[in-house]
């Protein structure tokens, strides 16, 4: 069985809270390194909105969190589709 990793090009908030809680997600996360995991929150700058909403990012800072999102599961096929719209 083939585990996929997704980001849609038209991203949908499906959760409510902040970012910071998915920063926490990307730490706990057994199946990352630590460089990996530290590498992703700072690439995608994620530190600079850990205290907003989801439901208020803008269309870039949104498109930065579905990408880490994608990024952090445990998959062996991602699939980004239009990964730099709003960026």
């Amino acid at each position: 069985k083939l585990n996929v990793s997704v980001k849609a090009q038209y991203i949908k908030i499906e959760e409510e809270g902040l970012v910071s809680d998915l920063i926490t997600q990307i730490k706990l996360a057994p199946h990352l390194s630590q460089s990996y995991k530290k590498r992703l929150i700072n690439n995608l700058n994620l530190e600079h909105i850990r205290e907003r909403n989801i439901s208020e990012l803008s269309g870039g800072e949104l498109q930065r969190v579905a990408i880490a999102r994608c990024l952090s599961k445990e998959a062996d096929l991602y699939l980004l589709d239009e990964p730099s719209a709003f960026l």
